[in-house]
């Protein structure tokens, strides 16, 4: 009776267990992308706010200097810039703010077509893959793009909503759709640009499997009404300063110019770009996959209106196509390569960390205990609560063994993995699967008059075909990156978990099946969690010249300026960044000076107070800066020599990536800057200063050099060899321990072991009596948190089992309400841990999840020995 009390209004208020698991991802995204947020600073930042200070100091985007990016963005960082007055920690919250805000409004649409806790789960994996890229960056132009195209296609499905009930109102909901795609237009023109055209064509496929007629004039009519009001104030903007054309060129034009799209010869050249994205995506083992899979489904709806001997044949065929499909799927992922790459994993894990493996081993026997549990008074919503605080679970558990682990340990890891290789191939097969599920719906509705999904998932799929196809473009490599798959994962992942066969009479064989789609994912999230997590920790990002040092309390420096005020960064990344700004400022002749970076590294001249700026091009990177820009800039940095020069050397490799990607093999436009400056560097200029890849020269014009610097990886660096064994130090419990045995190292382990089996039976001994299996979740993550070597990174992660546990409703007895409120407690302490006197509250928290811990074990005892509850707490 209890557990159908408590579950209650959750089954019978669906809102609500939305809005709640909603609250949970967006608090989950933001406490995994805390792990790491600060703990990078790197030089290609700037460029973006530099914009935003030239048009503060008067000059207009586009006609008194080039930028490839619409102005959307821009005039965010301008708006930004202002309100939080240049601080670089304040842009990144609110950067991790929009992506959690980007899965969240994912999350908002498959919640139409999908149960909300797979929807949650979901959109959690699509983060963590969306986050693998090690140049990740949270608040960047293209999760602006991609947040207003999800909001257009749920402005879509609301479209559609109204439409099919009849209501009027459903025409300004396909308005709003074109004005937020046009938003998306002119935040990043190839995304938007990619995604309209594949919504026009959803549009009117729509409308002609919807038979709308003539309604079809009035759904253009409305998106165009929407379009017109979209583009209407940066027209206005455009012509009242002179720069229209200038606008349609630079961003529209020659963009695929820099993309190498343009000329003829990159467009008919066996290894053009264009034809190097089509092989990408057919080739005899994707066509293979999507012609099987399709076969397959296809023949799956026929048998279903089939009868007797016909319908156990095609059933066989089905089969024969089935398997098919998954041996070109097996091609897809490299399978081979994958199991290779997965084995050294696990085997280096078990050899290495063997105990904490116990911990996982015993969590996994417990939930599949809990899961397939048959008591009859188990409701299908704590089901779905017990899978997802599994999920949860996993991947805190995973989250803090990255955290304890050494760096040494992370690269043998990151190496054995081969992340690059092994993702890649799943991020083509989700794209992949999701076009199979387009055509097969479209037969299915076509030809049988019926479609599991609404039609308006066409619209969903549109964007995600938009955003995959021009990320391949985008990475110049045409290979199928983590920027592609915002769509891809969270469709694939709803689709895997939603599997189950709901017939009344059927084997428990077949039954059980629909859990072995979640048991995959929760192998899944295992692995992705801890791999995606020692990632960041130990390349929190890396760029062409740019790779920022392993996240530990080795590589925790501040960094000397007030616009990095609480970032803790790298022994390398902080000298760089400072020793380059004063070889800049100590040696300027004042704000007047031409400071020239390249190829980027406009960080510089905002740290320097120097923004101004002669030439046309604020970032110069190859596959963004056209070639006739480059060469003009050329000429005038001939006539216009610059005062200071910042030069990063990228490597003679860099280039020929670059020319082999983006001009077929041709020389970048950027070679003459190169030119220029071999030309002048030893003769015109003086170098003061060479900071790793970097140097910086003052011109020979008379002036007193000031300062001087030089800093290389021999006489200076911090890298994997110089930090110590673990990550972080050790925890109160292994401090405790070493100054109560000093003197036998012996001891000291036979005590660690025997903590470590006393935490393991607390936390079975809770799955089994406790009424909540969010309790045991909590404790393990407490346990987890004294006895590995964590600090940060244990107090982001506790607020989700916190906030999972808050989320039950009804409280039974005295001891549970107290549970209550030092949870309610705990949660309060985690907010405040910004503040200045956080070290003195930290230890408040820990007496409080101490306390937290005790009273879990004693409510448990108490559901022993209840006459009330006797025999019914069994898991």
């Amino acid at each position: 009776m209890f557990r159908k009390k408590r579950f209650s209004k959750l089954k019978d208020n669906e809102k609500k267990n939305q809005n709640l698991y909603m609250v949970l991802l967006f608090v989950s995204i933001i406490c995994f992308a805390f792990l790491y947020y600060n703990r990078a600073a790197t030089d290609w930042e700037g460029p973006d706010n530099f914009c935003a200070l030239l048009m503060k100091n008067g000059k207009m985007i586009y006609r008194d200097f080039f930028y490839y990016i619409p102005p959307v963005y821009i005039l965010r960082c301008l708006i930004t810039w202002f309100l939080f007055q240049g601080e670089i920690l304040p842009l990144r919250l609110l950067g991790i703010a929009e992506r959690a805000l980007l899965f969240v409004i994912i999350y908002r649409i498959l919640i139409r077509w999908f149960k909300p806790y797979i929807s949650y789960i979901a959109c959690f994996l699509g983060f963590l893959l969306y986050n693998s890229l090690t140049f990740n960056s949270y608040g960047d132009y293209t999760q602006y793009s991609q947040i207003f195209a999800a909001l257009a296609v749920y402005c879509v499905i609301k479209f559609d909503e109204k439409e099919r009930n009849g209501n009027k109102k459903g025409m300004y909901w396909l308005a709003a759709a074109s004005f937020l795609l046009v938003q998306s237009v002119m935040s990043k023109q190839s995304i938007g640009a990619g995604i309209i055209l594949f919504m026009f064509a959803a549009l009117i496929a729509y409308s002609i499997i919807r038979k709308a007629g003539i309604k079809f004039i009035n759904y253009f009519l409305a998106a165009l009404l929407g379009a017109v009001v979209g583009i209407l104030p940066y027209l206005i903007w455009f012509l009242c300063t002179g720069s229209l054309m200038d606008f349609i060129n630079q961003v529209f034009l020659l963009s695929l110019n820099s993309k190498g799209l343009s000329t003829a010869k990159n467009t008919s050249h066996e290894t053009s770009l264009l034809l190097r994205v089509c092989k990408a995506i057919f080739y005899k083992d994707s066509i293979g996959f999507d012609c099987f899979l399709l076969l397959s489904l296809v023949i799956g709806f026929i048998s279903k209106i089939q009868r007797g001997r016909i319908k156990k044949g095609l059933q066989i065929l089905r089969w024969f196509f089935l398997i098919g499909s998954l041996y070109f799927a097996g091609k897809i992922l490299g399978i081979g390569s994958v199991y290779h790459n997965l084995k050294n994993t696990f085997l280096f894990l078990e050899e290495t960390y063997l105990l904490y493996y116990l911990i996982g081993i015993i969590f996994v026997i417990v939930i599949g205990w809990k899961i397939y549990s048959k008591e009859r008074n188990v409701l299908k919503a704590e089901r779905e609560r017990i899978i997802v605080t599994i999920f949860t679970g996993i991947a805190l558990l995973c989250g803090i063994t990255a955290s304890f682990l050494s760096i040494e340990d992370l690269k043998r890891i990151l190496d054995l993995f081969n992340m690059n290789e092994t993702l890649s191939g799943l991020y083509e097969l989700s794209f992949h699967i999701c076009n199979v599920l387009l055509a097969a719906e479209l037969f299915r509705k076509i030809v049988l008059k019926k479609n599991k999904y609404p039609l308006v998932m066409l619209c969903y799929l549109a964007a995600l075909n938009g955003n995959c196809i021009i990320s391949l473009i985008g990475g110049g490599s045409a290979t199928f990156s983590a920027n592609g798959s915002l769509f891809t994962i969270p469709l694939v992942v709803c689709l895997l978990c939603s599997v189950s066969n709901n017939k009344k009479n059927c084997p428990k064989w077949e039954v059980s099946l629909k859990y072995v789609p979640i048991v995959i994912i929760g192998l899944f999230t295992f692995l992705l969690t801890g791999i995606t997590m020692g990632q960041h920790l130990y390349v929190p990002y890396s760029w062409y010249g740019w790779v920022s040092e392993p996240i530990s309390d080795e590589t925790s420096y501040t960094i000397d300026f007030e616009r990095y005020t609480g970032l803790l960064v790298s022994k390398k990344t902080k000298v760089t960044l400072e020793e380059v700004t004063k070889l800049i400022t100590l040696n300027s002749s004042g704000d007047d000076d031409f400071i020239f970076t390249f190829p980027g590294g406009k960080i510089y001249n905002i740290l320097s107070e120097n923004v101004n700026m002669p030439t046309d091009v604020v970032y110069y990177m190859f596959d963004v800066c056209p070639d006739n820009y480059a060469i003009a800039d050329a000429k005038i940095l001939k006539e216009n020599k610059p005062d200071i020069i910042v030069w990063k050397d990228l490597g003679e490799e860099t280039w020929q990536i670059f020319e082999e990607q983006y001009r077929n093999g041709g020389k970048l436009g950027q070679r003459k800057i190169q030119e220029w400056f071999d030309s002048v560097k030893n003769t015109e200029y003086t170098l003061v200063g060479q900071v790793y890849n970097e140097s910086v020269y003052v011109k020979n014009d008379g002036r007193k050099i000031n300062y001087t610097s030089f800093v290389s990886g021999e006489n200076m660096i911090s890298d994997i060899n110089e930090v110590h064994d673990n990550i972080h130090k050790s925890n109160v419990i292994n401090r405790m321990i070493e100054v109560l045995f000093p003197a036998s190292v012996s001891n000291v382990n036979i005590l660690y072991i025997g903590i470590l089996v006393f935490s393991i039976l607390i936390f079975w001994f809770l799955c089994r009596y406790t009424k909540d299996f969010t309790v045991p979740l909590l404790a393990m993550t407490i346990l987890s948190g004294y006895l590995l070597h964590t600090s940060f990174v244990y107090y982001f992660i506790m607020i989700i089992p916190l906030l999972l546990w808050s989320f039950n409703g009804l409280r039974k007895n005295y001891i549970s309400n107290v549970l209550h409120i030092c949870n309610m407690l705990a949660i309060s302490l985690l907010l405040l841990q910004w503040l200045p006197s956080w070290s003195w509250i930290k230890f408040v928290f820990y007496g409080l999840t101490i306390v937290m811990l005790v009273l879990s074990v004693l409510n448990s005892i108490f559901n022993i020995y209840s006459k009330k509850n006797a025999g019914k707490v069994k898991c």
